[in-house]
């Protein structure tokens, strides 16, 4: 496999993927298997040896993993807890040739997992840096089958705890993928209880400012949030374009 380059992260699946990798690495590595396995289907499929059947660890590398969904699980406090002070990824495209890139990139490699292992040293056992594992979660998720599992993956995480801030953010990322729309910038930190707390970053020439968001926050950063706000303020939004129109017509000569 030709080494890659870089991943334009103004595409909407890598860019969950790299979201996912910096900030659910369980989640992350579940779906590096799963993108795997569907990869080596479609070999197959394409050399015509459908009857070998599929192999659900085994991979055209050769290689076995010891990673799965089964061994995805979620610690308490659930996966890994981020400091406010964290290295975000290129607004457009991730690359180790640069600095910038090449940091994040071992930043997001040396996340913990649930096993005490790091990223980073897991997909070294299979062969795979951390950009081009990106990428192929990245193409992954760019299919629908991609989107079902990652929602499968982090139900399969959380379980009960489905309505953990954390759940609900994995979700509102999925969705906004789904609708061709890139990854929110949102992090977690930890408040005075000890619990995940989601916060939004917004960059200024100061720095980084960082929002907490509650449910109906994250709410407004999906596709149906801005259909819910359309539907109950859209009148008065046209109203105020039209009464704008007027007064830029009644100013022209």
């Amino acid at each position: 496999m030709p080494a890659v380059k870089g991943v334009s992260l103004q595409h909407p699946g890598n860019s969950l993927a790299t979201w996912l990798a910096s900030n659910h690495p369980d989640i992350f590595l579940a779906l590096y298997q799963k993108a795997r396995q569907a990869n080596t289907a479609k070999q197959i499929k394409r050399n015509g040896l459908k009857g070998l059947g599929q192999d659900e660890t085994s991979f055209d590398s050769g290689t076995t993993t010891t990673f799965d969904t089964a061994d995805v699980s979620s610690p308490d406090p659930p996966l890994q807890t981020f400091s406010i002070d964290f290295n975000a990824p290129p607004s457009t495209l991730l690359t180790d040739s640069t600095a910038d890139g090449s940091s994040f990139l071992s930043s997001v490699g040396s996340s913990s997992t649930a096993s005490g292992s790091t990223l980073g040293s897991v997909l070294g056992s299979v062969g795979s840096g951390i950009l081009s594992a990106i990428g192929s979660v990245g193409s992954y998720l760019a299919s629908p089958t991609g989107l079902n599992a990652a929602s499968g993956v982090a139900k399969a995480v959380y379980g009960a705890q489905a309505a953990s801030a954390a759940a609900q953010t994995i979700q509102t990322q999925i969705a906004r993928t789904a609708a061709n729309q890139t990854a929110a910038p949102i992090t977690y930190a930890q408040n005075a209880a000890g619990q995940l707390v989601p916060v939004y970053a917004t960059q200024t020439p100061q720095g980084a400012v960082y929002q907490p968001l509650t449910s109906q926050g994250l709410q407004s950063l999906t596709p149906s949030g801005l259909t819910q706000f359309l539907s109950q303020y859209g009148l008065w939004v046209l109203g105020a374009g039209v009464a704008v129109l007027a007064l830029m017509a009644r100013r022209s000569p």
